[in-house]
């Protein structure tokens, strides 16, 4: 081999060698979330939150959470999409887990019904860290929502209870928890108008969207979304790993005690046809049936009138 045959061997070598040990030194992109969902497996909720390091805390109440922290939290976490939920992704997951065991508010994070989508149907390291992190605040939760709920003060420590136990909670409930006198709130986030106690007061177990008024009418909404979130775990174990499914099903213990044990002041109000047709939907929808097309059918080509062999008479 010439001499300059072996210098130039000699030199890809070289530069091989520092590729290779540059790529063994760059981090996995999901690792960070597969270390939330270790964490939260063990119960280390202080573990989880070190995953993200100093990426900003938002505090309760905050008017733009994705811009404030989510996008940093799911950037730490390893997402280039920063945080998403059309659709929710492993990191979106991961970040909402970081929430519920970091700030405790679970009304920061936008609506419930994506991340109810993920917790019943989704695999992998961010929906199980989530899975985790939604049991870990429910269970922690359950004595404040096992209980009597008459008055102004229980609906208080109630929605205060299941707004930092569900991700998207509606932020009627933060606002509520938070203490904030109902003549104060503006029309949007008030009980009475608020379309997100409205969606949530038509859920399965749910008295119906036309339910009761001011602080009750919270309370019952706050409840459905509770009752459909415990669900949503419940039927979601089949698709949690063995750690995750292990710790998931010994918190729902607690809380589906807890769940039982919810009493709220009922009011007079009921049902409508449309809230009955509501719920068999929902039923019907979870077994696989659809009972109503999203767009009345109208999407569907007519079929043609059957020919008479006759003819015309």
């Amino acid at each position: 081999m010439s001499v300059r045959a072996r210098v130039v061997a000699v030199a890809s070598l070289a530069i091989a060698s520092v590729a290779l040990a540059c790529g063994s030194r760059k981090e996995n992109p999901g690792a960070r979330i597969a270390a939330v969902e270790a964490a939260l497996a063990k119960g280390d909720t202080t573990a989880a939150i070190a995953v993200v390091g100093d990426a900003p805390a938002c505090a309760p109440g905050e008017a733009n959470p994705k811009a404030a922290c989510l996008d940093r939290v799911a950037t730490r976490l390893g997402s280039r999409l920063a945080f998403r939920t059309d659709p929710v992704d492993q990191a979106a997951c991961a970040t909402a887990a970081i929430v519920l065991v970091r700030e405790k508010a679970g009304d920061l994070l936008p609506e419930l019904d994506p991340f109810l989508s993920q917790l019943k149907n989704a695999r992998g390291p961010g929906v199980d860290a989530l899975r985790l992190a939604v049991a870990e605040a429910m269970a922690g939760s359950a004595s404040a929502v096992g209980t009597k709920v008459e008055t102004d003060r229980d609906v208080t420590a109630l929605a205060a209870a299941i707004t930092g136990a569900i991700p998207g909670a509606c932020a009627t409930y933060g606002a509520i928890g938070r203490g904030a006198a109902l003549a104060k709130l503006p029309p949007d986030v008030h009980p009475d108008h608020a379309a997100c106690v409205h969606k949530d007061l038509g859920r399965r177990e749910g008295p119906g969207p036309r339910y009761g008024a001011g602080m009750l009418r919270a309370a019952e909404g706050a409840a459905a979304a509770w009752r459909e979130t415990e669900r949503a775990l419940r039927v979601g174990l089949d698709h949690a790993s063995p750690g995750a499914r292990e710790r998931v099903t010994a918190k729902l213990v607690l809380i589906e005690a807890a769940t039982a044990r919810l009493s709220i002041k009922k009011v007079d109000a009921p049902q409508t046809p449309q809230d009955v047709l509501s719920t068999l939907s929902d039923v019907h929808t979870d077994a696989g049936v659809a009972l109503f097309k999203p767009d009345g059918g109208a999407g569907e080509r007519p079929k043609a009138p059957p020919r008479n062999p006759a003819g015309p008479r």
